[in-house]
């Protein structure tokens, strides 16, 4: 694979698809060589019996996988009964363990031939200076488990908030989790302070290098041996990095949780940093950013931050960082901010699914994690550093280009604050309730003006950010945002209807179950319970929270924190050339 690409396999019940993006022009005629050559020992040779039973493997722990919650169960279900019959839901373990090289071998040469192959090509276009646009060249036994959610499983041990635990590793690090014991599988996620506001601002970027390279080679093993490994074991671990924190997933089955836990503390306190792969990671950022630099939505964002959250602050600052700064990072520049920033010091861990008690696994976890030491960091950088004091807009021109998109943010209070619900269900009913609020009844479908329009509420434990996106024609632009601008107004002006209030409740509470139907979901709400302080009670506490907003409480919390005199507008549009 070429640096810079990306490559990845799919299929459904009718398609079997390679992908590759990133990819020099040069590459094509060989990587294509290079697809015909595998296709064809498929054809002749049958599939080595250990890459058999790999992938059998894999394919049973999606099986485990697919059966949490039952929102998965009930696609799962449905899929097989639009396809064949719902029953295969059922006996596809034991299908799926009865195929043979031979089934492989008779299948690729029916299916897998020349002549049913489509090739699409997406070829970017760069302008020159005064010219046309021009090619780019390159310089157990399985069962569904039980459901689970706000009230618990369907079995006598009561609410699933009444199994959520809490214990604290030797050294300082919270671990919190759930006990599923019907299930095979788990999830675990490890959030460790190590995102962009840890950057200075002339390595922008690193973070987000360093959390990928932590998997590229660890304790003297190679990427291609840890690949290896979390094949077999139809696992999967990943690392990356956010604005505050680099964040990793671990899923696996649960007789896999030790083995998957110590790979995760080898890859986080002893990474190698191969200069090979530090190298290819580098140019495969290098290459998305030029991507999000081509695309209208994130360059809206992109200024929308820069422009809200003037440098020095980091919240400015896009996760991937920018082309000149990337390229100056080396492999010496990550190990030194890893040896600077990774640490137990504000770390926390949530683990949840098949656990075989939650004192065995934190046992596991403090084996793995209990001895990491480092020194205790001064506070992170946060968004107080610096901030727009006045409305801004600023506005950039992509060529090739036929939508323009708007990013419109305010700073705003803290997921601490006491007005913090008011102003969730303020946001709810403008931007996201039904088909995106107020901003899709009125911007999108009555005025015609957005292809999208929403809104979101971004929860920091020291200052949050509010934000709507809307994609529109070109020659829309001003009206989008007038029409925008007069919906905030009336949101911050007048009192919502109480069906509107009535329909926000009940979306936020009743949607609540469905982050707990997964084990990364639960994993994911405790991690941030644990952030915000929350209580492990919280989603108990929940439903009478909301019950208590009420439609007053919504317009004067929009009235003091949705201030248009401090929003920022990032707008990218097509240039006219």
């Amino acid at each position: 694979r070429a640096a810079g690409s990306d490559t990845s396999i799919t299929m459904d019940p009718y398609l079997f698809q390679i992908g590759v993006t990133g990819l020099p022009n040069s590459d094509l005629s060989a990587l294509e060589r290079d697809i015909d050559d595998e296709i064809q020992r498929l054809h002749h040779e049958p599939v080595p019996v250990s890459e058999l039973q790999r992938a059998v493997r894999q394919l049973e722990a999606q099986f485990v996988y697919s059966s949490e919650g039952v929102t998965n169960q009930a696609y799962w279900l449905g899929q097989w009964e639009i396809v064949d019959d719902w029953r295969r839901a059922e006996s596809l373990p034991d299908e799926i363990r009865a195929v043979t090289a031979e089934d492989i071998q008779r299948v690729t040469q029916r299916y897998l031939q020349p002549e049913q192959r489509t090739v699409g090509l997406l070829e970017p276009m760069t302008v020159e200076a005064g010219g046309a646009p021009i090619p780019a060249r390159e310089d157990q036994p399985l069962a569904h488990p039980k459901i689970w959610g706000l009230d618990g499983p369907r079995s006598p041990r009561g609410r699933a908030t009444d199994t959520f635990r809490r214990d604290i590793l030797q050294n300082g690090i919270p671990v919190l989790g759930q006990d599923r014991p019907e299930s095979r599988s788990f999830a675990l996620r490890v959030r460790i302070p190590a995102g962009v506001v840890w950057e200075s601002g002339s390595e922008s970027g690193i973070a987000f290098l360093t959390a990928r390279a932590l998997l590229r080679g660890f304790a003297g093993r190679t990427f291609e041996e840890i690949s290896d490994r979390t094949d077999q074991l139809g696992s999967s671990i990943t690392i990356d990095a956010g604005r505050e924190f680099g964040e990793a997933r671990v899923r696996g089955l649960r007789e896999d949780f030790p083995e998957l836990v110590g790979l995760l503390a080898q890859a986080v306190r002893q990474p190698d940093f191969p200069l090979q792969e530090v190298e290819k990671l580098r140019a495969e950022q290098q290459g998305a950013i030029a991507e999000a630099d081509n695309d209208t939505r994130a360059t809206a964002d992109r200024i929308m931050r820069r422009g809200l959250y003037p440098d020095p602050n980091p919240f400015g600052r896009r996760v991937l960082g920018e082309s000149a700064s990337v390229a100056t990072l080396s492999r010496d520049a990550v190990r030194r901010y890893h040896s600077r920033v990774f640490g137990p010091t504000g770390t926390t861990m949530a683990i949840v699914g098949g656990l075989s008690g939650f004192d065995r696994a934190v046992s596991v976890l403090s084996d793995a994690f209990g001895s990491w030491d480092g020194n205790a960091r001064a506070s992170a950088p946060e968004n107080g550093l610096a901030r727009n004091t006045a409305a801004v807009q600023a506005m950039e021109e992509i060529p090739g280009k036929s939508q323009a998109d708007i990013a419109i943010g305010i700073a705003t209070v803290p997921r601490g604050h006491p007005d913090y619900y008011a102003l969730d269900l303020a946001n709810l009913i403008l931007g996201r309730l039904g088909l995106m609020g107020r901003l899709g009844a009125e911007v999108r479908d009555r005025q015609g003006l957005a292809y999208y329009a929403f809104s979101q509420l971004e929860p920091r434990r020291r200052g949050g950010l509010w934000s709507a996106r809307a994609g529109v024609d070109p020659g829309d632009v001003e009206r989008a945002l007038a029409a925008i601008d007069a919906e905030l107004t009336r949101l911050r002006e007048d009192r919502v209807a109480d069906t509107e209030l009535e329909d926000g409740k009940s979306y936020l509470v009743g949607v609540l179950p469905l982050a707990l139907e997964t084990h990364d979901g639960v994993a994911s709400t405790l991690l941030a319970i644990e952030e915000f302080g929350l209580g492990l009670d919280y989603l108990e506490r929940y439903p009478d929270v909301i019950a208590q907003v009420s439609s007053d409480d919504i317009r004067d919390a929009a009235h003091k924190h949705l201030n248009p005199r401090l929003m920022s507008v990032g707008i990218a549009r097509p240039s006219h050339s």
